[in-house]
């Protein structure tokens, strides 16, 4: 519960950071992703076969983005669920930017770039211990419209559980997860002069 309840004070601070910030409109973003590697090739010296279930959840709040600005806040609740030996559950929340790259045209569609580098806190699961760690990543988003993205994570977090499992040294862990987002904007309405 204590760190449920330290996990809700860090997400709502910087919600409140992203929202103070920014004014116009933001968003509120879900996406699910799963694991590329697990998902095609499987991970074969630690008994892991192609299409090992490793699913990303995440949900996003963008903040309003300020006019002639190419960045906006990004506070984001992520939920990880894998078929691991003695499972794998990771519960985090962090602070990003989300940074315009721009534009480029293909077959007639204009696909527009974004790059958000993210920190996280958080804990995960694994054979009922829960040790606490940290997530430092970055996410590269194609947006197809106002309401999708296809969206490739990276992520980097340390790794005691395989210390324990599979033996060796505790080492960072790299992750990529491919996936598709959800894009719901949220309008503010504007003042009228009376």
């Amino acid at each position: 519960m204590k760190k449920l309840a330290t996990l809700a004070v860090i997400l709502l601070t910087a919600f409140a950071q992203a929202q103070h910030q920014e004014p116009e409109h933001g968003s509120i973003t879900f996406a699910v992703m799963q694991d590329l590697k697990f998902a095609t090739i499987g991970d074969p010296d630690r008994g892991y076969d192609a299409f090992t279930k490793d699913l990303v959840f995440r949900m996003k709040w963008l903040g309003r983005k300020r006019q002639g600005k190419t960045a906006r806040s990004v506070v984001m609740l992520e939920y990880e669920n894998a078929d691991l030996i003695y499972g794998f559950k990771k519960y985090s929340a962090g602070y990003g930017r989300s940074l315009d790259l721009g534009y480029t045209d293909f077959l007639n569609i204009t696909l527009h770039y974004k790059l958000v580098p993210y920190l996280q806190v958080g804990w995960f699961d694994r054979g009922g211990k829960a040790p606490f760690t940290f997530v430092v990543g970055a996410e590269n988003k194609v947006v197809l419209n106002k309401w999708l993205s296809i969206i490739g994570n990276h992520q980097f977090m340390p790794r005691t559980d395989n210390k324990e499992i599979y033996g060796g040294k505790a080492k960072f862990g790299y992750s990529f997860h491919l996936g598709l987002e959800l894009n719901i904007p949220i309008y503010q309405p504007t003042k009228t002069a009376n």
